[in-house]
This record gives C-alpha cells, sequence and structure tokens, in this order.
C-alpha cells in the first residue's frame, strides 16, 4: 500500500460519514506558516482531530511534523499517527465513528487493540504509574 492509497481509503471513510467535516493539506510546504501541518483536520460533532498519514515502515515524523505534533499535543489537541495497521484494524473507521456519534476515545490506537484504557489523556493515573 501507498502513503496515496491509505489516504484515499481514509477518504472513503470520512465520506461515509456526513457527519464530519474534513480538510487535506496535500504538501503543507506549499502553505504558509511552519511547514509539516497534519495531512487531515477532521472536525465533528464529538471533536476535533488532527491525523498525520504514515506508511508502518515509514511512520517517522520529519521536521516540523514533530514540532506540529508537539505543539498540537502540548495544547491538549487530539493528535495521531494514522498507518495502514491503524486501517486493516479498524481503528480509523472507530476513530471516526467517535467523533460523529460519540463515546469512546480516539487519541490512540493502543486503546482499541489492548481492550483496555492505555491512553493517557483518557486515563491520567497511568502517567503516575508509568513514572513509578
Amino acid at each position: 500500500m501507498t502513503e496515496k492509497e491509505l489516504l484515499a481509503d481514509v477518504i472513503e471513510l470520512l465520506n461515509d460519514r456526513p457527519e464530519l467535516t474534513w480538510c487535506h493539506f496535500p504538501d503543507s510546504r506549499k502553505q504558509q506558516g511552519i511547514t509539516g501541518f497534519p495531512d487531515l483536520v477532521i472536525v465533528g460533532p464529538y471533536g476535533v482531530m488532527f491525523r498525520e498519514l504514515k506508511l508502518k515502515h515509514k511512520a517517522k515524523l520529519e521536521g516540523n511534523q514533530v514540532r506540529w505534533r508537539y505543539a498540537l499535543t502540548a495544547a491538549r489537541a487530539n493528535y495521531a499517527v494514522w498507518t495502514e495497521q491503524d486501517l486493516a484494524d479498524g481503528f480509523i473507521a472507530a476513530a471516526l465513528d467517535m467523533i460523529a456519534y460519540g463515546s469512546g476515545c480516539t487519541h490512540g490506537p493502543a486503546t482499541m487493540r489492548d481492550g483496555k484504557t492505555l491512553c493517557y489523556a483518557c486515563n491520567p493515573s497511568l502517567i503516575d504509574s508509568k513514572a513509578a
């Protein structure tokens, strides 16, 4: 799978949910301001999410993509990187359903894959237990 194919599959999921409003930024280097802005901004009745799309074998953020990740997460924005594995696992569809229809966590795939709340945003006590 290519990143373009991943994007096409995500767009299909987005278009299946008319409750969501979204915008794709194909190349933030051509925008004004700080480069590296996430690929997608998705807004629904139950939240806003910023998503960077990466292939699993190329999932490393580069340059200002890291800056945006830190800025958005520091502001408590719902930011994550989605890969083709998240698509195959059904996590992307589930996350979109959550901001379209409500309930659940949309912060990261660990919550869905492990069947328990491993999200630091949803369960801040994990931060303390991790430090212990």
